[in-house]
């Protein structure tokens, strides 16, 4: 079958992992700035000789960047970064999570001279960060760097995706509209997207809207020549998604009542046997993590269990069955937060009997 698509001459379309390699190399950069210029205000206090290096600067500051960049994981969901409100949100909250942690080195170790460096990169970090995403926002939030998606199937598919675009603010895309074969659709919108025409005239319309990605919402089989033509339009640049995909790119989540029991195997079946290296290194960092928590968990106890006793009494631990991997049951133990016969006391208060 011949194609009267043209080849795609539009702009660069950001896609969800371009904007996260985007957003940490931005990052990164502009942390190791502000290391910089934190450590020339430091040394305004000396002289930049040598002693200022061996002797105020310890190796671990130059580690600071790293640990700024792990306060800031919130902010790399791709669909929430052009959000000015959550932007702004996320770096105050790493600001005052590197703030307590810096107040908590000031008071437990002493004659520590690094610590007037780490509040300079503190309050540039946060500024220059901020500086750089409202950049960032500006830029990317741009229509002509964002991708423009068309929607293979007006059904039920279809409408789902669109409830979950509709969920997101700001847009992480254009909507251009639906294509359907369904002919008592043809001319009209659902909630103000127009179904644009039959798969028949896909390549035209691709061409004519600047199309950078289909999305299959099809349910059911799909007509051999859909999928030729289908196939046709991806030869010439645009980037075929199916809905399931991009559903769970959007809202983290999949949409198990719109799958075909194919693709929900190959998904979590197939797709999830890994390597006997993978598994080796997996239980290797498992290990490692699960040490550390110890070791941290042993520092806190005794306080989060004196504060326990003197609030509410004993136990200190909750302990509770859990389903595990393979429906394997374990005991999870937790501090406990709820106060003692919490339930009983709830019940015995009318308030439940009430709310039903």
């Amino acid at each position: 079958m011949q194609s009267n698509t043209k080849a795609r001459t539009s702009g660069w379309r950001v896609r969800a992992r371009e904007k996260r390699s985007i957003l940490f190399t931005g990052d990164l950069l502009v942390a190791f700035l502000a290391l910089g210029l934190a450590l020339y205000l430091w040394s305004l206090r000396d002289d930049w000789a040598l002693t200022f290096w061996r002797e105020r600067v310890e190796w671990w500051y130059y580690v600071i960047p790293f640990a700024w960049l792990l306060l800031l994981l919130n902010l790399y969901d791709p669909h929430r970064v052009n959000s000015v409100r959550v932007t702004i949100r996320g770096i105050v909250a790493a600001a005052l999570m590197g703030g307590l942690l810096y107040a908590v080195v000031y008071l437990l170790v002493e004659g520590n001279q690094a610590r007037i460096g780490v509040g300079f990169f503190l309050a540039l970090a946060s500024i220059l960060t901020l500086a750089w995403r409202l950049v960032y926002i500006r830029i990317f939030s741009s229509p002509a760097l964002q991708r423009r998606v068309l929607i293979l199937g007006a059904g039920k598919a279809g409408e789902t995706l669109l409830d979950a675009y509709h969920s997101l603010n700001p847009r992480p895309f254009q909507l251009v509209g639906f294509i359907d074969d369904d002919p008592r659709k043809a001319g009209k919108q659902i909630r103000g997207y127009p179904i644009l025409s039959a798969s028949d005239h896909l390549n035209e319309v691709v061409e004519r809207e600047d199309v950078s990605d289909l999305v299959i919402a099809v349910s059911g089989e799909m007509r051999g020549r859909t999928f030729q033509t289908v196939l046709d339009v991806q030869e010439h640049g645009v980037e075929i998604i199916p809905m399931a995909v991009l559903y769970e790119e959007l809202l983290g989540r999949v949409p198990v009542h719109h799958l075909e029991s194919e693709w929900l195997i190959r998904s979590f079946v197939i797709e999830a046997r890994t390597g006997m290296f993978y598994e080796f290194l997996k239980r290797l960092v498992d290990i490692f993590g699960a040490l550390l928590g110890l070791a941290f968990l042993v520092f806190i106890f005794p306080f989060v269990a004196l504060g326990t006793a003197l609030d509410s009494g004993l136990p200190i631990l909750y302990s509770q069955v859990r389903s595990g991997r393979g429906g394997r049951s374990y005991v999870v133990s937790k501090f406990r937060t709820m106060h003692q016969d919490a339930w009983t006391n709830f019940l015995s208060s009318g308030t439940f009997c009430a709310a039903r």
